[in-house]
C-alpha cells in the first residue's frame, strides 16, 4: 500500500503534478498550489538556497535593497537589510526566507533552520521553507531533538507535532509518527493536512479502519479548507480501504 507524507515539495511535483498513491516513508510532495518561488527552492535544495524574491509588489524598501545586495553577492548588505525589515516586522515571510538564505551562504546551517523552522511556525504549509529545512539534511537526531525543544516550550504548537511526525515518518517509526499527528490533529481538527498524515500513519500500521476514518474525514475538511494532498488519490485508497475494513469487523 502507498501514499504520501506531507512534507516537502519536490520539483516534479509542482503545478498540479501531486497525484499520486504510493506513502515514501521519506516524505514527498506537499503543496499542489506551491508558487513559483517555491519551485525555484525545491529545484535547488541540493545546495540550500531559496529565492529572495520579495513576493508582493509594493515592495518595501528594505527588502528591495536587501534583494539587490543579495544579487550583487553583497551578504552583508543584504544581511543587514533583511535583519532591519525583520525589526519593523518580525513575521515577514521575504524577510525570513532572505535571512536564511543568508545564513546558509554563510555556512550558519543552525541559524537557518531556526529561521526556517520559524516559517513553518507561521505557516506548517509552507512549501519552500519545507524544501530548504529538507536540503539541509540536519542530522534526524538534532532535528527531533530541536523539535522536542520547541514543544518543551510550546506544548500546544500543532505544526510542531505535525513536523515532529514527518520526522518520524522520514524514518519509518510509525508508532511515534501516529502519536505525533494524533496531538497534532488534535490541537487543529479542523486542517485536513493533519488528518491525511495520521491516516497514513495508520494505514502504514496497518490498522484499516482507522485509517479509513482519517482519510474520510481528511476528505471532508478538504472540501472546507485547502489541502495539500491529491483528493483523488485519497478517494481512490478510500474505496481500496472499504473492504478490508469491512472484512477486519467481520472476524
Amino acid at each position: 500500500m502507498n501514499a504520501h507524507i506531507n512534507r516537502f515539495v519536490r520539483p516534479a511535483m509542482i503545478a498540479g503534478a501531486c497525484a499520486s498513491s504510493a506513502i515514501i516513508a521519506a516524505g514527498v510532495a506537499i503543496g499542489c498550489e506551491a508558487d513559483e518561488r517555491s519551485a525555484d527552492a525545491s529545484a535547488r535544495g541540493a545546495r540550500a538556497t531559496v529565492s529572495v524574491i520579495p513576493a508582493k509588489s509594493d515592495i518595501p524598501p528594505l527588502l528591495e535593497h536587501a534583494y539587490r545586495a543579495y544579487q550583487t553577492g553583497d551578504l552583508d548588505a543584504a544581511k543587514a537589510a533583511y535583519l532591519g525589515q525583520l525589526a519593523i516586522e518580525p513575521l515577514n515571510r521575504d524577510a525570513l526566507l532572505g535571512a536564511a538564505a543568508i545564513a546558509v551562504r554563510e555556512g550558519d546551517p543552525a541559524r537557518a533552520y531556526a529561521l526556517y523552522l520559524k516559517l513553518i511556525e507561521i505557516d506548517p504549509r509552507d512549501a519552500v521553507a519545507q524544501a530548504a529545512l529538507a536540503s539541509l539534511q540536519v542530522p534526524a537526531a538534532a532535528t527531533e531533538s530541536r523539535l522536542k525543544r520547541r514543544l518543551d516550550a510550546r506544548p500546544e504548537g500543532a505544526h510542531l507535532h505535525f513536523a515532529l511526525g514527518n520526522q518520524y515518518a522520514a524514518q519509518s517509526r510509525w508508532h511515534d509518527a501516529r502519536a505525533a499527528y494524533l496531538r497534532a490533529y488534535a490541537a487543529e481538527p479542523d486542517q485536513p493536512d493533519f488528518a491525511y498524515n495520521l491516516a497514513v500513519s495508520y494505514d502504514r500500521l496497518r490498522q484499516s479502519a482507522l485509517a479509513l476514518e482519517y482519510y474520510r474525514r481528511a476528505l471532508k475538511l478538504a472540501a472546507v479548507h485547502r489541502p495539500s494532498f491529491d483528493a483523488d488519490a485519497v478517494g481512490a485508497r478510500v474505496l481500496r480501504l472499504e473492504p478490508e475494513s469491512v472484512a477486519g469487523r467481520a472476524q
